[in-house]
């Protein structure tokens, strides 16, 4: 810092401390736009990652959404279903082969929910029912040509 001797040094030290004071506050903007534009890039990965749980909140242009609220059989079988496929079948699959077959078996989940599970089993225990049903013996007590007939 220069001594001031006069008002003109005065002025210019004034002027030079404006333009300093607006450096600074374009630094600043600068830094805060870079910094905002990262916590959105951080946000739009959470609100993504949430969403699979709870469920898209806006439908896509033109769809209408199949599953407005989606329980607990829906999100657990749109995390299991793909962790298990990726593990079991395409066990030494490239990463792009993984991520491709969790995109497609999520979109495929998507209608499962707790009543189709509840009609699969239905299903699955009448068939077990008609199997196991116990046959009813030819004649009950009387034969049927008997003189009491």
């Amino acid at each position: 810092m220069l001594p001031i001797k006069n008002i003109n040094d005065l002025q210019s030290h004034i002027h030079s401390l404006e333009i300093k004071r607006v450096e600074h506050e374009i630094y600043l903007r600068q830094k805060a736009a870079s910094i905002e534009e990262n916590l959105m890039g951080l946000l739009k990965t959470y609100s993504y990652i949430t969403g699979f749980f709870k469920g898209n909140t806006r439908p896509a242009e033109g769809n209408a959404k199949k599953n407005d609220n989606p329980d607990w059989v829906t999100m657990f079988t749109r995390v299991v279903v793909p962790f298990a496929l990726n593990k079991v079948f395409f066990r030494k699959s490239s990463f792009i082969v993984k991520s491709l077959i969790s995109l497609v078996s999520q979109g495929a989940i998507s209608s499962v929910n707790k009543n189709t599970v509840a009609g699969w089993v239905d299903m699955l225990t009448d068939y077990i029912k008609s199997k196991t049903k116990k046959k009813q013996p030819l004649y009950d007590a009387i034969p049927p040509d008997s003189e009491t007939y």
